[in-house]
């Protein structure tokens, strides 16, 4: 049974719009659920996130990390940052601080 997002420590926003689904986000999809196990995460799947451009994207909460052109071979890239801890240093990370830090982390 998929884990309530109540529970969860992070959602993974997956977009499931027109661009995202072209380029692959299905697939990035099934690996974010394949990845579930073990993990207190949630797959969410959105409707158009409006970052065509750079698709497919997910967003990871809390991190506040938008991952561009997320193919399945980057979310497991993306897990083994998030094993590290960070999901800073996964290129091409977009991080929308809320912490008031600003995005250089500083």
């Amino acid at each position: 049974m998929p884990r309530p997002v109540a529970e969860a420590a992070r959602r993974v926003l997956v977009c499931q719009g027109a661009a995202c689904r072209e380029r692959g986000g299905m697939d990035a999809r099934h690996e974010w659920l394949l990845a579930l196990h073990g993990r207190s995460m949630v797959v969410v799947p959105t409707a158009c996130l409006r970052f065509c451009l750079h698709a497919p994207v997910s967003i990871v909460y809390p991190d506040g990390v938008w991952l561009p052109r997320l193919t399945g071979e980057r979310v497991r890239e993306v897990m083994r940052a998030l094993d590290r801890g960070t999901l800073e240093d996964v290129a091409g990370a977009i991080v929308a601080r809320t912490d008031g830090r600003g995005g250089d982390g500083g």
